[in-house]
């Protein structure tokens, strides 16, 4: 399952100071007409597009091309290679393919969620300059750095509030998943049905895209005066809203198209790119980026820093531009990235 990490709230204190972006934010808080907040829009969705092709250079490009052919070709071969074993073993210890989906399920959310927030921990007490340069506020301390005592008090409601989405709100959403399918697998369990490469990669997209659309919507929903409490994070609604339903929604509507070893690999991969965007690092080089209109964490971190009224969606910048949300921070790359780096505006 997608979640909100550990990560989400060491790196994301209430009272963390407020970087240029959330100032910005402030000085321009006037409302203009909706032409021109289209422009806006339009301009900086082509604009941050281009730049991101560009500011990556040619070796990144050719980088990502040759990953993205050899991972879509490994995860392929992989599924061949041990899914009819795994099939194999279900069969013959007569494990029902339901009873298989939901113990599966909830030891790769949790191994992955673990291995994933090991990683970064691992980065943090490193302080490696290699790893440090990627750090997106680096005028600003960590969290722990800053406040110890705060930080502690933080880790710990984190903890708790993971603790319960994990161990009891995700074996209850698989439960309650396979009650209302009368006990039966959603996805397709064959070894003889497992993906192509081609087959994985357009439902790789297909869910990236249909997820940000959900996740958008959720996420705005989340953040109404009626829901948002600042500095509230991974609460059990939260997780429910804006991780487990867009997470499995694209999945049911395909139903047994979808192979339950490629919902397990797209389930990972979110629950590693949530912790990647939550981390304080924008690495620079990400599983799927070279895929068009890909957000990356400097996208949501804007969210987090103070632009809380937009920048709502996670993996792709479409769901934004198309309900609106994503005008401020056009207008911070306008003002503020383009501006310091002359880079030419595309009137």
């Amino acid at each position: 399952m997608r979640t909100s990490q550990i990560i989400c709230n060491i790196t994301k204190m209430p009272n963390q100071k407020q970087d240029e972006r959330s100032i910005i934010h402030q000085q321009n808080n006037s409302k203009d007409s909706a032409q021109t907040d289209f422009e806006y829009s339009l301009q900086g969705l082509v604009r941050t597009e281009v730049d991101r092709y560009r500011r990556k250079g040619v070796a990144w490009a050719a980088f990502s091309v040759v990953q993205s052919i050899a991972y879509f070709n490994f995860i392929a071969y992989m599924g061949q290679w041990i899914w009819p074993k795994i099939y194999s073993y279900i069969h013959v210890h007569q494990i029902a393919e339901w009873k298989f989906q939901i113990l599966f399920s909830w030891f790769i959310s949790i191994s992955t969620l673990t291995m994933s927030n090991l990683f970064f921990y691992i980065l943090y007490k490193s302080s490696h300059p290699i790893f440090e340069q990627y750090k997106i506020l680096k005028n600003q301390q960590w969290p722990w750095q800053e406040d110890p005592v705060a930080w502690r008090e933080l880790l710990y409601r984190s903890f708790k509030s993971i603790s319960i989405n994990n161990f009891v709100i995700v074996p209850s959403f698989l439960l309650l998943g396979a009650y209302l399918n009368n006990f039966q697998a959603e996805f397709s369990y064959s070894p003889e049905e497992l993906p192509s490469v081609w087959t994985f990669v357009w439902q790789s997209y297909y869910w990236i895209v249909f997820e940000d659309v959900i996740f958008c919507i959720s996420h705005r929903t989340l953040h109404r005066p009626w829901f948002y409490k600042p500095g509230e994070h991974a609460h059990p609604v939260e997780f429910i809203m804006g991780n487990i339903l867009p997470l499995f929604i694209p999945g049911l509507i395909l139903g047994k198209r979808v192979h339950f070893f490629t919902f397990m690999v797209i389930a990972c991969h979110r629950i590693i790119a949530a912790t990647t965007e939550h981390s304080g690092y924008d690495l620079p080089i990400k599983l799927y980026e070279i895929l068009p209109f890909r957000s990356d964490s400097r996208y949501h971190d804007y969210h987090h820093a103070g632009n809380i009224n937009g920048n709502y969606g996670a993996s792709v910048v479409l769901s934004d531009f198309i309900m609106g949300y994503n005008h401020q921070y056009f207008r911070h790359l306008d003002t503020v990235v383009y501006k310091d780096k002359g880079t030419k505006k595309l009137d």
